[in-house]
């Protein structure tokens, strides 16, 4: 099933993997190598690295929302994953679920503790290609109306079709004391 991703989904989740600061990481290079040589190189060349993984987690996460298939699960359990981004701590989130008839587990991290709910249904977004990641919108502060386009077309339609019933509806009440209203 082919989404189509909002802009406003995309910088999220780019924010998510830090790729925006890259922009900096880049012209940061471009004036080490200048003025220190070729020898920062070596330095450097573990940023390149990290860099390339958060691109392709992005893209990887971009194409499960994209192309995935959803599935309800409840969570059985969640834990600690040792990160902490400013006084944030990260939490990883345990699903289990059956994918070609085997029984898998699915995991997924938030910084947000308070949307993890034993016993909760969850939506997730998961590939056949990466059984193993899913997404939930919900850890990564999105709803689908932001997240995918034909969402927000159908929901601009369903406004647009209830304004127009709003307009063309009954004509006012005529005032006239048969109406049986017990106020005139």
């Amino acid at each position: 099933m082919k989404r189509n991703l909002t802009s406003g989904a995309k910088r999220k989740l780019r924010q998510d993997f830090f790729l925006s600061s890259f922009i900096f990481l880049a012209i940061f290079i471009i004036v080490a190598i200048k003025f220190l040589g070729l020898g920062a190189l070596v330095i450097l060349i573990p940023l390149f690295i990290i860099r390339r993984m958060l691109v392709r987690r992005y893209k990887r996460d971009c194409y499960i929302l994209e192309n995935g298939m959803t599935k309800e699960a409840y969570l059985f359990k969640y834990q600690k994953t040792g990160l902490t981004i400013n006084n944030l701590v990260q939490y990883a989130a345990y699903f289990q679920t059956t994918h070609n008839a085997t029984e898998i587990t699915v995991i997924d991290k938030t910084f947000y503790k308070e949307k993890l709910q034993d016993d909760y249904k969850y939506t997730l977004y998961y590939s056949p290609k990466y059984p193993d990641k899913c997404i939930v919108l919900e850890f990564r502060n999105l709803t689908i109306n932001e997240t995918f386009e034909s969402e927000q077309s159908s929901a601009r339609q369903s406004i647009q079709e209830g304004s127009k019933k709003t307009l063309s509806s009954d004509p006012a009440i005529k005032n006239d004391s048969n109406n049986g209203s017990p106020f005139f």
